[in-house]
């Protein structure tokens, strides 16, 4: 960040001409702004692609995140060839501070979906997840938000100070230093998030291990490809979180991380390109049922959750070691249609059932 003299308030020089203002606390190389662009713009576009291919319209969290890192890096190349366009500039510090926060509301949106999708019901609750299924993407959806809107409220206060003309100095730089603590705020409760997440997420890796005969799919292994790439994501984030607040809490000329561009590319740029890149090559609509990847939350209601690769009777062939792997509601209807004298040879696969009851 800078002054209306091309001098960061941090105290590096950015190399902006005296009378502009800068949002670089460096001389920023145009090449690579380019290569940025051309990267973010291609997995974008086979985000897009795959967006509407495989219907993923829950993911539409994700969708904006990425459309906001796009084009984010296009008004970052316009800002770093015309330091003077301060629209341009305005643009590319706001997408790009914001834009990894509704990547992380993906994330918790699907995982949200896939607890749903392998976790029985009884297994649902407090005891065995921490944080009951119903509560789980809400929660940390509402916390990223309010991290969110921290963050709206710090870069507003930046950008009514930064290119405010005619005013004095030392009270912009009060304000500006007010924003940066404001800033580090929401950094900092995006990485208590981050991190509360990503401990929950690896438990349930190990912890889904108990119920692995009801895995979808006779004990498929798909959807635990797709949990570590979003654990992965999180982690990812909340390294480009922790590079924020270092950003912004050296100060007095002192701040290594901010007088460097390569420190923005590996530990910003990098970081978010391999996320969208993850989930590029393990896209949610290409492992998920279709019916979890709707808007509509169809998927929470009792009983909704089955198998049907898994016909009636045909457990053992299909993997499943022990009868509860077949819902009731594949059963029930096939008692209904038999007489009151089932034929001979005829075994009910639950008739030994132990009835859990949901946990809260």
């Amino acid at each position: 960040m800078s002054n209306a003299n091309g001098t960061s308030i941090n105290g590096t020089s950015n190399g902006a001409s005296s009378g502009t203002a800068s949002l670089f606390g460096y001389d920023p190389n145009f090449p690579f702004a380019i290569v940025a662009v051309a990267l973010f713009t291609f997995t974008a576009g086979l985000h897009i692609f795959q967006y509407i291919k495989n219907k993923t319209w829950f993911f539409y969290m994700m969708m904006i995140g990425i459309f906001m890192e796009m084009i984010g890096y296009w008004a970052r190349a316009i800002s770093v060839k015309n330091k003077n366009s301060q629209g341009a500039s305005m643009i590319w510090y706001f997408f790009i501070m914001l834009g990894p926060s509704f990547l992380a509301a993906g994330c918790y949106m699907t995982f949200g979906r896939i607890i749903y999708w392998v976790t029985p019901e009884s297994r649902r609750g407090f005891r065995h997840l921490w944080i009951p299924a119903r509560f789980m993407a809400l929660l940390f959806l509402f916390w990223d938000m309010v991290a969110f809107l921290v963050q709206v409220l710090a870069l507003l206060i930046v950008f009514s100070n930064v290119y405010k003309t005619n005013q004095d100095p030392a009270r912009m730089e009060k304000q500006v230093d007010m924003a940066y603590n404001i800033l580090r705020v929401g950094f900092v409760m995006q990485i208590c998030v981050f991190g509360i997440f990503a401990l929950l997420a690896l438990r349930f890796m190990f912890v889904s291990k108990q119920w692995r005969y009801d895995w979808p799919e006779g004990g498929s292994h798909d959807w635990r490809r797709m949990a570590w790439v979003i654990t992965g994501a999180s982690i990812l984030i909340a390294i480009r979180a922790l590079y924020r607040t270092l950003e912004f809490t050296i100060n007095q000329g002192k701040n290594y991380i901010a007088s460097h561009e390569w420190c923005f590319y590996v530990f910003d740029s990098l970081l978010l390109l391999l996320v969208l890149i993850a989930f590029n090559c393990v896209h949610p609509g290409s492992y998920m049922p279709h019916e979890y990847c709707t808007i509509r939350h169809q998927f929470k209601k009792p009983g909704f959750r089955r198998d049907p690769t898994v016909k009636l009777g045909q457990e053992t062939s299909a993997g499943y070691s022990r009868v509860a792997a077949i819902p009731p509601p594949l059963a029930v209807p096939a008692m209904a249609s038999m007489t009151s004298h089932p034929p001979a040879g005829f075994s009910d696969p639950w008739a030994n059932r132990i009835n859990t009851p949901n946990e809260i």
